[in-house]
């Protein structure tokens, strides 16, 4: 009767882990399983949390309005035509004025120059710099004097075609 601490094949045993065994057999199939196995897994990153994470935001979709139509353009606050008299006109700024900067303190007055386009462009630089001096520079000394900053006030003039003529207009912004 064998021993039962011995192996009953002893010729086997030893050839078995003269070659490695199936330990190492089995190590390397566990190895191979697991790297397909893990292959298929998705990695954990920013996008796992947050799926827009990384990618530049969608355009802003505007309301659409009607059809055919453009936007109506803003008013101005005030519309001088040029070589009206100050005094029929400095009273009612300066009003507009105060009241602008009772209500937003840090507002900013585009006072615009508009020439008529006539002629060619040196007809019309001559034209916008005659309008800025003249009632352009009125209007931005009423505003100051209204308690505006200087900073506050800007000025810049334009040729505008279809213009009957020159006029002075005074934005809010």
């Amino acid at each position: 009767m064998p021993s039962p601490f011995r192996p009953a094949f002893p010729d086997r045993a030893r050839s078995r882990t003269s070659r490695g065994g199936s330990a190492t057999r089995t190590g390397a199939g566990l190895l191979a399983c697991s790297l397909v196995l893990v292959g298929g897994c998705k990695l954990v990153d920013q996008r796992t949390f947050n799926p827009s994470a990384n990618r530049p935001p969608p355009p802003p979709v505007l309301p659409a309005g009607p059809p055919g139509r453009a936007p109506a353009p803003v008013p101005p606050l005030a519309a001088i035509p040029e070589g009206a008299p100050p005094e029929s006109w400095k009273a009612a700024l300066s009003g507009v004025a105060r009241a602008a900067l009772d209500r937003k303190p840090n507002v900013l007055f585009r006072v615009i120059s508009r020439v008529p386009t006539r002629g060619g462009p040196d007809a019309q630089a001559t034209a916008l710099a005659s309008a800025g001096k003249g009632t352009a520079q009125q209007v931005a000394d009423v505003l100051t004097a209204a308690g505006a900053a200087p900073a506050q006030v800007e000025l810049s003039g334009e040729s505008v075609p279809g213009l009957t003529g020159p006029d002075v207009q005074v934005f809010v912004k």
